[in-house]
């Protein structure tokens, strides 16, 4: 296991990373859609995105804020977090909500993330929905 795979472990039994509310739950008719997913700075209290990025520093905690629609209660959202190609962490989430708006999950650590390239893939009940890519400087 590599360094910055045990370092992970270690900060993941810590620390609760995932989100688990559906914002602006307004019901509507559809099919459930992953409109947009971003990496960004910080999240509002609604799961909102702030200042939107693809380039952090190494000591930023990462964040993915997915713009959603017609989501269903009991639905699964899951984040898989991977620096290069090493695969770092998976956050699952089950809806308890149905409806349209903002879920967001977040990634940090208690070290420095190495530089390079980094990549959060975004899962609607096991289906990949969004890749967001983004760097350490």
């Amino acid at each position: 296991m590599s360094k910055l795979t045990r370092l992970l472990v270690l900060v993941l039994s810590l620390a609760v990373l995932s989100f688990v509310s559906l914002a602006c739950c307004n019901l509507t008719k559809g099919e459930p859609t992953i409109e947009s997913a971003v990496t960004c700075k910080d999240i509002t209290d609604d799961y909102k995105p702030v200042n939107e990025t693809s380039t952090y520093a190494p000591e930023d905690t990462f964040y993915c804020s997915v713009k959603a629609s017609n989501l269903k209660q009991g639905q699964t959202m899951t984040w898989k977090w991977y620096y290069g190609d090493e695969f770092l962490y998976e956050q699952p989430l089950t809806l308890d909500k149905s409806g349209s708006g903002y879920v967001a999950a977040y990634l940090s650590s208690d070290q420095p993330w190495p530089q390079g390239d980094y990549k959060v893939e975004i899962f609607l009940d096991d289906v990949l929905a969004q890749t967001v890519t983004f760097s350490v400087q």
